[in-house]
């Protein structure tokens, strides 16, 4: 309310969310003309969000004493893309933030998600447009505290190291990714 009433976009050039439209896009099947030059980005990223994926459930896995399936877990994040594509979105992946909140807010069911995707769809549907003069720093203040607990979890990697080599190569991969992430946001403003 502060930025919208205060005007800190114009007055300060404070970085905002923006035009957030309306509404969900319509079904149409996805084009295949750029198929070739895709592909290898297309499974460079497949691979990375399901690495990440697997050490966001086998972490979670540790922390609640259950058992995650890999090639399980593989076929429902493909049959969700697969899907998610004949309505233009975003290749879904696991998102830390967000698991690590519900988590923290004691959500430990599917009911949990559902509420979460509920809430979601209501606000994209309706809402949209009252969070566009939200400062882009509120976004990532969110994302951090979420995951300073995650961060904090550093030093369980010689434990991995020392129990397991696939579950110390996932972690290893996951932290060099986020970091990568966000010293590109730092350095490139994106």
């Amino acid at each position: 309310m502060a930025s919208y009433l205060l005007n800190f976009n114009e007055r300060n050039h404070v970085k905002i969310v923006g035009v957030i439209e309306r509404g969900l896009p319509s079904f149409s099947f996805p084009r295949f003309d750029h198929f070739s030059s895709l592909v290898s980005s297309s499974l460079t990223i497949a691979f990375l969000s399901f690495c990440i994926n697997i050490s966001l459930a086998k972490m979670f896995a540790k922390k609640h004493s259950y058992k995650v399936r890999s090639n399980q877990e593989l076929f429902a994040y493909g049959m969700s893309n697969v899907i998610s594509s004949l309505f233009q979105c975003y290749p879904s992946s696991a998102s830390l933030s967000r698991s690590v909140m519900q988590d923290n807010a004691g959500g430990q069911t599917q009911l949990t998600s559902a509420v979460s995707c509920l809430v979601l769809f209501l606000f994209v549907l309706v809402l949209a447009p009252l969070i566009g003069s939200l400062p882009m720093c509120c976004l990532s203040a969110i994302v951090i505290v979420n995951l300073k607990g995650m961060l904090l979890q550093i030093k369980q990697f010689l434990f991995y190291y020392r129990t397991s080599s696939y579950e110390c190569v996932y972690k290893l991969i996951f932290f060099l990714i986020f970091f990568n992430w966000i010293w590109m946001f730092r350095f490139f403003g994106q």
